[in-house]
């Protein structure tokens, strides 16, 4: 799988990113930072992490780009990561590649520039991925329909994830949209059902 971070947005790699992953058929997964970067319309697109973190941990082998081992990512440790995969890690920054989980392989340069470089330089047999990328997409539907059952719970007032989930629905009627949520409940909820179709347009806030 890949996992794009924000080194990915900034590097403005959304083009280069659909590439890739349509050359390769190496399913993607974004981070917060850079949800959007691939359409969650796309074939290839497995959504965010919380969803998507299933297929991380299955995974032989997990392309980085431009995210740090930090909190987000379990300082690339289990249960996210496979203890046993391989992992490239790329990076604009020398000084974020490694940490506590050291990549197999680690490439200092700008995401979009390897990733173009990457996709000229891939064997062309996207096809070989297809069941995995099957299998990684029921995963991600499955926490998906497991985290909707649980804005069924009785609750005193308006569910929180009821809410979200209505107000994902809603936007998702809009059209490609700009969405917002700040603190708490409303940014878990909020990352568990608002899509995103385009870089830049989905905003989290954490709470103190």
């Amino acid at each position: 799988v890949v996992v794009a971070g924000s080194g990915a947005f900034f590097s403005g790699s959304a083009d280069a990113l659909r590439e890739f992953t349509e050359g390769s058929g190496v399913p993607v997964i974004t981070t917060s930072a850079a949800r959007g970067l691939l359409d969650d319309d796309h074939p290839r697109c497995l959504g965010g992490l919380l969803h998507a973190g299933i297929a991380l941990a299955s995974s032989d082998a997990v392309l980085v780009l431009g995210s740090r081992f930090n909190a987000n990512l379990l300082w690339g440790g289990a249960p996210l990561f496979p203890f046993e995969g391989r992992i490239i890690q790329v990076d604009v920054r020398p000084e974020n590649l490694g940490g506590e989980r050291l990549p197999d392989v680690a490439i200092a340069g700008d995401v979009r520039t390897v990733l173009e470089q990457l996709a000229a330089a891939w064997p062309k047999a996207p096809e070989r991925l297809e069941d995995w990328c099957s299998q990684a997409r029921q995963g991600a539907e499955l926490s998906f329909r497991n985290w909707s059952d649980e804005c069924e719970r009785p609750a005193r007032g308006v569910h929180p994830g009821w809410l979200a989930r209505e107000t994902a629905a809603f936007a998702e009627t809009l059209g490609p949209c700009t969405t917002v949520s700040d603190g708490g409940d409303s940014v878990l909820w909020g990352i568990a059902f608002l899509r995103a179709h385009r870089p830049g347009t989905q905003l989290y806030i954490g709470s103190a």
